[in-house]
């Protein structure tokens, strides 16, 4: 059976209750917002796969987790950005994110699982954590009369003890990810 595969890192409890206080203000806005338990900071998406590659995922995954040592991240505000990420740009915002600082932890995972995997990867100056929060149901939005421009102040930071893999599902027309394996950090 073929699964969506998604490489990343939960969101720990005190983030995602941190994150549902922060966002209330934005509740009444016309969002698809993200539940609680498929907040994730994406390292790779993979793509649809067959078992036997979910197999070779999860055993490179473990096999990096135990040479890595934990880590922590810093997060630093709440954005709505649009596809033009260089532009603010309230009428077309797309989807409301937690943005962080740059992390080289991250990115040297990323590259060790895209090596592992034979993935090709561009090179990256930096590896920013971003955190979907929710996407904006479009029609709702561009019916409001005043779009308004989301950035939030947001300054918290994160222990990572884990990367997990992810099955993405949908069921009636909504999104969330199932954790298949998290592996713990050394």
């Amino acid at each position: 059976m073929n699964k969506h595969i998604t490489v990343g890192i939960q969101v720990d409890a005190y983030l995602q209750k941190a994150l549902a206080k922060a966002t209330k203000p934005l509740l009444d806005l016309p969002v698809r917002w993200h539940k609680e338990n498929s907040l994730h900071i994406m390292l790779l998406s993979l793509g649809w796969m067959i078992d036997d590659d979910i197999t070779k995922v999860l055993d490179a995954v473990a096999s990096i987790a135990s040479q890595t040592p934990g880590f922590s991240m810093k997060f630093q505000e709440i954005v709505g950005v649009s596809k033009d990420i260089t532009l603010i740009d309230p009428i077309n915002t797309q989807i409301i994110r937690l943005e962080g600082l740059p992390s080289d932890q991250l990115q040297l995972i990323f590259e060790q699982i895209s090596d592992i995997l034979h993935i090709p990867r561009e090179a990256k100056k930096s590896f920013k954590p971003l955190i979907t929060l929710g996407r904006i149901r479009q029609n709702q939005w561009q019916k409001l009369s005043k779009h308004p421009s989301i950035h939030i102040p947001f300054v918290i930071q994160m222990e990572v003890s884990h990367i997990a893999v992810f099955e993405r599902q949908s069921e009636n027309g909504i999104t969330h990810f199932e954790t298949i394996g998290a592996f713990e950090l050394q």
